[in-house]
Order: C-alpha cells, then structure tokens, then sequence
C-alpha cells in the first residue's frame, strides 16, 4: 500500500479538525507528534501550528487557526500559503459546535490506526528503494527501527509524570451527553456518558421500547449522532410511525378508528408517598379530529430540524432487523462503515440486546447471551460512545412493587457488564394513568439506593414516556 493513496483523505482532514478543535485529540497527538505523522504536507503543516499552539497555551486554536496560517505565511511563497489555506477551507470544521461535535477519544483511536497505517506505507516504500539498489542491510534496518505508534486506549497511562493526562481527566467528553430535565435530569445526573453501558430492566410490555426510542430521539435534539437499531419487536412501517408521531407530537391513528380523538396530556405531577407508590398528576385534553397525514409530518420535519436541531445534517439513523437479524459483530461493522462516511457515533441505541444474534449458536443458553452482554460492554469502551439497551425482567418483577437485582432474567451476569441497570416499574393502575417510576437497580459508580425513585408522566399516544417527571 503506497503513502499516496492517504494524501489529503478524509481521514486526515477529520483528524486535523480534531486537533483545531479538541484539547483532549491535540494533546494526545501533541505528545507523540513528531511532524509528519499524516501523508499530507499541508495537513502535517497544519498539525504543527496546532501543536505549537498547545504547548504554549495548553488549548486548542479553535477559530484562532486562521491567525497562525498567517504568522507561518510570512517569508513563504504564495503558492505554499495558498495549499494550506485551501486544506483548511477542506476541513469538517463546525466552529459553533466545537468540541461538543467530536467523539474525541474515539477520534484519537482513528487517529493512531491512521499514523500507523502512513508510517507503513512509507516503510514499504523505504524497503523496495533499498532493495531496487541491492542495499539489503538498509532495508532491514528500517524493519527492526520500525515501532508502533499508540495514542489511543492500548497506550500506558502516566497518571503521576504526564500532566496532560491529568488534564484530560477534565476534557470537554466529560459527563452526560444526553440530558434530560426535571427530575430525570437529577436521577441519571452523570450516568449517560461516553463509554457507559445502559440498560432499562423491565417486564414485557411495560415501555422499555418507548424509553429506548426517548434516549435516541433525545440525543438526536441535543445534536449527538445517534445510531438506533431496532432488533425483533417493531417493523420498519411501526418504528416509522413512532418517531412520526413524536414529531409531530400527535397521534398517528386512532386506537378504535374513531375520530375526533381525545389525548390525555400531562401537565403536573407531584411525587408519591413512597417508593412503589403512584405520583399523584393532571392532565390536559387534547382533542385531534383527524389521523396524521403526510404534509403535516414533513412539515414538522423541517420545523424540528430548524427550529430544534438547527441544523440539516443527519443526527439520527434507524435501521430495522428482524429477532436475531444481527448480532454485535454486525452492529460494529455497520458502525464502521458510518464512520467511513464521516458519521461517528455518540449514542447507540439497541432495542434490545436480547433479540440479538449470538456470535456462536453452539454455545450454552446461558453463554450466549453472557457473551452478548461482554461484547456489548467492548464496544462501548471501543467506540467510547454512550450503548443504551434494554433487558427482560422475570416473572416475579410482575408482583413487585419496585424491580430490584434479584429480577434479571436468564443469567445474573448481564449485571456484571452493565454501568448501569435502570428498573421500569409500572403497576395497571399506573400503566392507565401514564405514569411509572424509574430506580436504578445497579449502578458502577457512586452511591445508591434501588429504593429511590423517579416519578415519570408520559404519553404513549404521541411515543414520549417522559413528558414531565419528579424526583
């Protein structure tokens, strides 16, 4: 493979972008940079500035990139200055957005394939010259000085002599990248962040896909690219009519066929008097006299994309699988191939891990879906975005007041490889009213108790199970 099949890719020019952008993807190239990491001259020029720039001031240029090209243009040619400038104008830069639109240390792994990738391309060429010339001794001593370059999460960590790894400690990727607000925003305070691994506990039909369809449309709103894979339990024509009516924030049809149709829509709700007790709330009565047609849900579309996401780039892509239609091997390869088109995930959401295909049917039950639940943990860590599943409860979560650890299904060790494990708690009377209550029923970090609760009113009507919510 020849250096020059990678000279000013996309690859290089979403790596550089990082570097204008992160101090968390600068400082990690920062200290491995040793000036012709990319295959580009220009991209290489470029990271130097960047990396000049960090070690003076400790940052990212960010919109400051444009006065260090013209600091490094003087006493050079026009012809040089104008390559540069034109690799800038190439680049995916979102300055409005800055680091917030960047997956940083997934980026940094890409970044450290990539360098290798250069480095041997430039090996093989250095070998063949050598060779051409009968210069044998040369051509070996390039292969034993070859070294492999780490940036990414196989590299050693020098927490005590390495500042900038404590600097990243405190990096813009910290803390949730999906919120919620009210009391949801207080119960999974951090929870939802990169690299974690979530999953909502319930029994059958007691809103797990809802609230999976809740956690991508979110992230959707709040600018996260957002990989939703619905697995065994929905149609393409069902998942479509959900997201629709979340859109347009209407019914998509009447339950009986007649119309007008009333919704029952929460405007208020105050916390129980315990833990498996129902919040007390009120509604309001919105009457639609019509099913939901197809201009009005463009038209909400282009309002939401505007008015909401205020962008026209894509933050959300579904695809649709039957049960066991693919398994994480495939997610990870389709995750791969967006990347390819510059869609780097931060939220994946899988509806639901146990209608995904085993790696090896031969395998005990019981292994298989341990093996699921480990291979769904790696890929969070590998790709460092947030993974949002759901699970079945047993039997027993059906007489419980609040779903606590002893309510998994299967195998107890889905427990083990979750960050977090959030229980559905929801009684007939609740399930009538719109309401249920949320705990957590195991958590990685921090403190906690699978007595507390959050009290969540929603409206299945128009797909959004958490329309108002205390905790």
């Amino acid at each position: 493979m020849r250096v020059e099949e990678f000279t000013a890719g996309p690859r290089e020019a979403e790596i550089v972008a990082g570097m204008i952008l992160s101090r968390t993807v600068l400082g990690r190239i920062a200290s491995r940079w040793n000036g012709i990491l990319f295959s580009s001259p220009q991209m290489n020029i470029l990271a130097s500035l960047c990396v000049d720039y960090h070690g003076k001031y400790g940052k990212a240029p960010k919109r400051g990139i444009s006065s260090l090209i013209e600091s490094w243009a003087d006493n050079r040619s026009d012809d040089r200055t104008q390559q540069v400038l034109r690799a800038l104008e190439g680049l995916p830069l979102d300055f409005d957005r800055g680091s917030k639109g960047i997956n940083p240390d997934h980026l940094v792994d890409v970044a450290a394939k990539h360098f290798r990738i250069v480095a041997a391309g430039r090996l093989a060429d250095s070998i063949k010259q050598n060779l051409d010339i009968g210069q044998l001794e040369k051509a070996e001593q390039s292969i034993s000085s070859f070294g492999r370059l780490d940036l990414g999460s196989t590299q050693w960590m020098r927490v005590l002599t390495d500042r900038e790894e404590i600097k990243s400690t405190w990096a813009e990727s910290s803390g949730s990248i999906v919120s919620y607000p009210h009391g949801l925003g207080t119960f999974f305070h951090q929870a939802l962040e990169r690299d974690a691994f979530i999953s909502f506990l319930a029994p059958n039909k007691s809103l797990k896909s809802f609230w999976l369809l809740d956690m991508a449309w979110r992230a959707m709103q709040q600018r996260r690219k957002t990989a939703y894979f619905v697995v065994g339990d929905l149609s393409r024509n069902q998942v479509k009519r959900r997201m629709l009516s979340r859109l347009t924030k209407r019914p998509f049809r009447s339950p009986t066929g007649d119309w007008p149709y009333v919704v029952k829509y929460p405007n208020k709700i105050e916390r129980g008097n315990g833990p498996e007790l129902a919040a007390a709330m009120g509604h309001d009565p919105k009457s639609f006299t019509k099913p939901l047609d197809e201009k009005t849900a463009w038209e909400a579309a282009c309002r939401t994309m505007a008015e909401e996401v205020k962008s026209q780039k894509d933050y959300l892509l579904t695809s649709v699988y039957p049960s066991r239609g693919i398994g994480v091997a495939g997610i990870r390869s389709e995750l791969e191939m967006l990347d390819q088109d510059g869609f780097v995930v931060d939220v994946c959401v899988i509806d639901s891990a146990d209608n995904l295909a085993p790696a090896d049917k031969r395998m005990d039950r019981r292994d298989q879906i341990n093996e699921v639940w480990q291979a769904l943990r790696a890929l969070s860590q590998e790709r460092h975005c947030l993974l949002v599943t759901a699970t079945q409860a047993d039997s027993d979560s059906f007489k419980r007041g609040l779903i606590d650890r002893s309510n998994f299904s299967e195998d107890r060790r889905k427990l083990d490889h979750v960050t977090g494990m959030v229980g559905i708690n929801i009684t007939s009377e609740e399930r009538e009213s719109g309401t249920c209550r949320l705990n957590w029923v195991a958590t990685r970090d921090g403190d906690f108790s699978p007595r507390q609760v959050v009290w969540v009113a929603g409206c299945l009507a128009v797909a959004n199970p958490a329309v108002l919510s205390v905790f």
